[in-house]
């Protein structure tokens, strides 16, 4: 792995490979996914339907936030084995 830094929006990312800057994408987009679902389905009301459907997104949007993750981590190696503990 390259040991460059990129730097998006003022937050510094410790690899410039592309493999890893696009799984970080993935992971910020899935996360966003994620937030945006969890309000959408705490503020309907609990029943079949929309609170259902959205929980349904909100689950599957932090199981690409967990797969993500560990993928991140395991492309760093022993930078970031502490995250697998």
């Amino acid at each position: 792995m390259q040991t460059g830094t990129t730097e998006i929006a003022g937050i510094v990312i410790h690899s410039d490979e592309p493999l890893f800057l696009s799984v970080v994408g993935l992971h910020v987009l899935a996360g966003l996914v994620a937030v945006t679902a969890g309000l959408v389905a705490m503020f309907l009301k609990k029943r079949r339907g929309q609170h259902s459907q959205w929980g349904n997104v909100y689950f599957w949007a932090i199981a690409a936030v967990f797969a993500s993750a560990t993928l991140l981590a395991s492309l760093r190696g022993p930078q970031d084995i502490h995250l697998f503990l």
